[in-house]
């Protein structure tokens, strides 16, 4: 009987952590769709379903986390939010590189952003394909273009973590 409440414990506390990360992936992905509204991304779209061609007659969607419209075609970004200290691996970005490579989009249109670090093997693969990464220090300086004229004043420094955790997710946002 203890070790069945026990792993009970376990498991619903690995549900909440599950559910946690969750929520802040979800609270990541809407802070990128604003961040590029606020960088003058046209058309954002957030959370999409991309159906991809020629699949038999099967209908099949690949899910993308945030995508935007730059000249005549569309961009597609994957979000990886990550706790301090935990890099981005290879695996996540090989996965982004199969979803683009099934919907037929070249590379140079597929983004993959975090809040921290990608890992070297994770880097050298995504030179290797042509996939743009995003991490921190790149995050940092695109906050950085769009803050107000009342933080350049204050010479506040943007806190990512400190965003990202107050982005509401019932919120309905108009990208």
């Amino acid at each position: 009987m203890f070790k069945k409440k026990a792993k009970k414990q376990e498991k619903s506390s690995k549900s909440k952590i599950s559910s946690r990360n969750n929520i802040m992936g979800k609270k990541f992905e809407i802070y990128v769709a604003n961040l590029y509204k606020d960088l003058g991304k046209r058309k954002i779209r957030h959370d999409t379903y991309v159906k991809i061609p020629n699949n038999n007659g099967k209908s099949m969607h690949v899910q993308i986390d945030v995508m935007y419209k730059a000249i005549f075609y569309d961009h597609y970004i994957e979000c990886k939010y990550r706790k301090p200290g935990n890099k981005v691996s290879l695996d996540e970005v090989a996965k982004f590189y199969a979803a683009i490579e099934l919907i037929k989009v070249p590379m140079r249109r597929a983004e993959l952003i975090t809040n921290q670090y990608f890992n070297d093997r994770a880097i050298e693969y995504a030179d290797t394909k042509g996939l743009k990464l995003y991490n921190l220090d790149d995050l940092l300086k695109m906050e950085k273009e769009r803050r107000s004229f009342l933080d350049l004043i204050r010479g506040k420094k943007p806190s990512i973590e400190r965003i990202i955790w107050r982005t509401d997710i019932k919120k309905k946002y108009k990208f």
